[in-house]
């Protein structure tokens, strides 16, 4: 069910509800995608059919869940998401509370149902449903306030937050400064030092541009959207006067 991290992976947001999109992706030969549950118009039932679809083309399908909370968690988790990326986890605290609601005993509170496809729809016993959610689930941990910059080195330390990815948009927005400002690359070189040797680092940058963060020990890139990729591309065809 889990990811291995290839080096300098590359993903893209999923923010329309089709199966399709999984499928064109794949084809183009994305490392992973994340299915985007925060910001983009995706139910449930959308959610685990592209990730049934994921897994029958080899494809990681990660979910940016909405929330926190083990009800706003758990559904990703049972319909065997390779990972979750949590969105605002600003201190040692919030970190701690979500890994509890990721993991299984004895490492969180995390419920569990194997008749569902996390647990292969009933085929795996207790301890391989528990080895893959505790062990085959990558959790990424959002940084997107300056509070959770400052409480970058707790967050770190939480055992179970197997990656941190620098939310750049939400960074700027809540921290009122513009992102090619001084002090704002200040707060991202504070979390690239503080997870360098740590912990798996992930960020966002244009495609032409990704090859920039990996030389600076990024493990992951998402390199757009699937709304931005069918946009621009619009735009670029109204350019030349096609349409």
């Amino acid at each position: 069910m889990g990811w291995t991290l290839p080096a300098a992976a590359r993903g893209v947001w999923v923010k329309i509800p089709a199966v399709e999109v999984i499928e064109v992706l794949a084809t183009a030969g994305v490392d992973f995608v994340v299915v985007d549950r925060e910001h983009g118009a995706i139910d449930l039932r959308a959610m685990n059919a592209m990730i049934a679809v994921g897994h029958a083309l080899g494809l990681p399908v990660f979910v940016r869940v909405p929330g926190h909370a083990p009800a706003e968690v758990q559904p990703a988790l049972d319909a065997g998401a390779s990972g979750v990326f949590v969105p605002h986890v600003d201190d040692r605290a919030r970190a701690l509370e979500v890994v509890d609601a990721c993991r299984f005993p004895p490492l969180g509170h995390r419920h569990g149902s194997p008749t569902n496809r996390a647990g292969d729809w009933g085929t795996v016993d207790v301890a391989e449903l528990v080895r893959r959610g505790n062990e085959g689930v990558m959790l990424v941990a959002q940084v997107e306030t300056p509070d959770a910059v400052a409480n970058i080195e707790g967050i770190l330390d939480v055992a179970g937050v197997d990656a941190v990815f620098i939310g750049p948009f939400d960074l700027a927005l809540s921290s009122g400064l513009a992102a090619a400002s001084p002090d704002f690359v200040t707060l991202v070189e504070q979390v690239e030092r503080a997870a360098a040797g740590r912990t798996a680092l992930g960020g966002v940058a244009p495609a032409t541009r990704a090859d920039d963060l990996v030389a600076k020990g990024y493990s992951f890139v998402l390199v757009g959207a699937d709304t931005t990729l069918l946009a621009d591309s619009a735009r670029e065809l109204t350019r030349r006067g096609v349409g």
